[in-house]
């Protein structure tokens, strides 16, 4: 009789499914629910909590008398997809998660127990289905699923939803987040101090050591208004590129680091350490004198590396370099835009929080987003960018030192510059990442995932080996998926230096080896992608993948290698012509812009007719565009840099060389790193759909691209500019 009137209540549908997942929501948003959680009580299982059902119990019973808080608790659910599903290919529902959070004992309701949310993720036929649900707080992930399924066995003698609950807790304060939060602190406090020393003690105690108005001014004029920059000088690419990564933001010169000063430039330290001495009369050696001299100047540089002021003056300067590189400025920023614009649409599908995937998915196809789905060739360029300035600012040491180079500082130094960036950014993903937004519907299932794939895959990024281990590997399931390309960069930095000093000293032997390894690039790509039949538009040719969503090509230093070897040539061919002024006809130079346009279109926009019909694709063109895309656009861009750098630019040359881009471009290493946590901690944070739209998605993307290049500042304030200070200290760099 109990389940013969329960299930009078329950509407029914064509779909057992359907019908089985929704009985159970009735039961826990309606009154007449109640007869079915007393049965349960009356013949509990022992793994389910008896606080629990009693819990239950009560919120039904007060239901079925409408009290406040039990109305609040039942409409805070999210409802089943209905027959518009057809329309929207949308399964998900998240309700209110607000006003679920808000019932508790505290409140005006008179609530008996505190509640808490519960995503409850089930599949119907190919469709993924979550719906917020809203759960008594002593109902944990594992009651909740037991009692899903007593019912369905209960209602409908069948448990075919195998629905699966994940309950959202407050985010525990884990050890490894408190000690990453405290070793921020301890970074952040090093900042203030080193802040307030630059501009208050440094600054205002010179004066106050005895020195006289020139002999004061004199400084100034050297170490800059603030005792440490000289505010004329500006650095040059090649300094700020020198053995570096393109993504790693411009870092400052020699000159700009703090030093261990001499006796004569009167640091305050110094001065109130000499001052000290004078006073006590106390005799002292000159070794002593030295020594105290050489101890206060490293606490003086140590503090400055730290000082914000400084470093903001750094990073934010927009005075243009005496080289005429200020192309790579425009090239490298817009690329991170692209980069940004393609990651906010790959990340808002993947997030499941869109209402409408109907519209995004039957858009995807349309003329305009190509330019959105292949943002991947902003890598290449980087890749491009990256090879020019390792090949060029190398070889003009090499020539300026006759050949000599240490090549164990040109690796320590690569690798000091960019590991630190590297691992805060990690700490704050995989420690601190779901303290930094509030909670979200998916936050619970999403963060359970990335602390899974960390957890086994942490120290790969910091031997740049990620790429490589575990092998093939799926980059959609990693720790920071996006740090591939570092890791291709550092193996590429690694073998740069057979290159370039067969550049310098056996010019045919190293264009040669470039030659060489550019065609076994290509081939490798070509190979690969025929024999795993790789299809960029549709499911793969065949099956030797083992229907696996392996990475077999993408981030692969093998077959993306082409690309640097690209830009390693073009500053070879800069390096060569560093000191002229070469003359290029000017029907040479129209052709040249207009293959580079034609090519960096074909790669953007040629897959556009395939995407429309992906049945229509023959392996051999699928093979040809793995292949070969990725080098046209690197050769498109290469016409692009040394063009514009040669002066046969033009308005695009005047365009990417504007000084709007130059503080963003050396803040670009750290936006690379840290833009994906900032998109992912807005949508994680989330507690309702998004739904798709050209206004809201434009909104999206420049949020994202404002907020990721502010905490960019901030992660190069704390973490990459003092290193770049400290590795001078540290080496007394020159």
């Amino acid at each position: 009789m109990i389940k013969t009137a329960i299930l009078l209540g329950f509407f029914l549908t064509c779909c057992n499914a359907q019908l089985e997942f929704a009985s159970v929501l009735e039961v826990l948003t309606k009154a007449s629910g109640l007869p079915a959680i007393e049965y349960l009580i009356e013949n509990s299982p022992n793994e389910v909590s008896s606080q629990c059902l009693n819990d239950l119990q009560t919120y039904l019973s007060d239901l079925s008398i409408g009290s406040r808080y039990a109305r609040k608790l039942a409409s805070s659910f999210g409802e089943f997809p209905d027959e518009s599903v057809e329309f929207t290919w949308t399964g998900y529902d998240y309700g209110v998660m607000e006003q679920c959070l808000d019932v508790n004992k505290d409140d005006e309701d008179d609530s008996p127990f505190d509640a808490h949310y519960c995503m409850a993720m089930t599949m119907i036929s190919t469709l993924e289905v979550h719906i917020g649900t809203c759960w008594p707080s002593s109902c944990e992930n594992q009651d909740a699923q037991v009692i899903s399924t007593q019912l369905s066995l209960l209602l409908l003698n069948s448990t075919d939803p195998g629905l699966n609950f994940v309950c959202l807790a407050r985010p525990a304060w884990d050890p490894d987040a408190i000690a990453v939060l405290t070793f921020f602190c301890v970074v952040a406090s090093l900042v203030l101090i080193g802040t307030i020393y630059d501009l208050y003690i440094r600054k205002h105690c010179i004066s106050a050591s005895g020195r006289s108005k020139d002999q004061t001014k004199s400084m100034t004029t050297k170490t800059g208004v603030n005792g440490f920059v000289n505010e004329k000088y500006t650095p040059t690419d090649e300094e700020n590129s020198s053995s570096k990564n393109d993504l790693e933001s411009e870092i400052p010169p020699k000159e700009a680091y703090p030093s261990i000063p001499a006796a004569s430039e009167g640091t305050v330290i110094q001065s109130m350490a000499m001052t000290s001495l004078q006073q006590s009369h106390e005799p002292r050696g000159e070794s002593t004198e030295q020594e105290t001299e050489k101890k206060a100047g490293i606490l003086d540089g140590v503090l400055m590396s730290y000082s914000a002021a400084t470093n903001l003056r750094l990073i934010l300067s927009a005075k243009p370099s005496r080289s005429n590189l200020g192309v790579l400025n425009g090239l490298r920023v817009i690329s991170m835009f692209w980069i940004i614009l393609l990651h906010c649409n790959l990340f808002l599908y993947g997030s499941k929080k869109l209402d409408n995937y109907y519209t995004i998915l039957s858009t995807s196809t349309k003329f305009p987003r190509m330019a959105i789905h292949y943002g991947t060739f902003a890598v290449d360029t980087f890749f491009v960018l990256g090879g020019l300035l390792v090949t060029y600012t190398t070889l003009l040491k090499l020539r300026k030192s006759n050949g000599q180079m240490n090549w164990l500082m040109f690796y320590f130094h690569r690798y000091w510059r960019l590991t630190p960036a590297l691992l805060g950014a990690m700490a704050l993903w995989i420690s601190l990442g779901k303290h930094l937004a509030g909670q979200g519907a998916m936050f619970e299932i999403f963060y359970g995932y990335v602390r899974h794939w960390c957890k086994r895959e942490w120290w790969t990024y910091p031997l740049y080996i990620n790429n490589l281990y575990p092998f093939p590997g799926n980059n959609n399931a990693s720790c920071m998926g996006w740090a591939w390309y570092l890791a291709c960069d550092m193996q590429f930095y690694l073998i740069s230096p057979l290159i370039i000093t067969l550049l310098y000293r056996k010019k045919q032997f190293g264009i040669g080896l470039v030659f060489g390894l550019t065609t076994i690039s290509i081939a490798s790509a070509i190979g690969i992608s025929w024999y795993y039949g790789v299809n960029p538009v549709g499911p793969e040719f065949n099956d030797r993948l083992g229907g696996e969503n392996l990475d077999i090509t993408y981030t692969k230093p093998y077959t993306r290698i082409h690309s640097y070897l690209v830009g390693m040539f073009v500053g070879y061919l800069l390096f060569r012509t560093v000191d002229r002024k070469i003359k290029i006809p000017w029907w040479f130079v129209l052709i040249g812009w207009s293959a580079a346009f034609i090519l960096g279109m074909t790669c953007v926009y040629s897959l556009y007719g395939a995407r429309m019909k992906p049945d229509k694709m023959e392996q051999f063109e699928a093979v040809l565009w793995e292949g070969l895309s990725r080098f046209a656009w690197s050769i498109a861009i290469a016409w692009v840099c040394f063009s514009c750098i040669k002066g046969y630019g033009g308005i695009i040359n005047s365009f990417l060389s504007w000084n709007f881009w130059i503080p963003m471009g050396r803040l670009t290493y750290c936006t690379y790193l840290i833009h994906p946590l900032v998109i992912y901690n807005a949508l994680m944070s989330g507690k309702a759909l998004f739904h798709f739209g050209i206004i809201s998605f434009s909104f999206y993307f420049v949020g994202s691209v404002v907020f990721s290049y502010l905490a960019a500042l901030i992660l190069s304030l704390l973490m990459e500019v003092p290193a770049a200070g400290l590795e001078k200290i540290l080496f007394g760099r020159d």
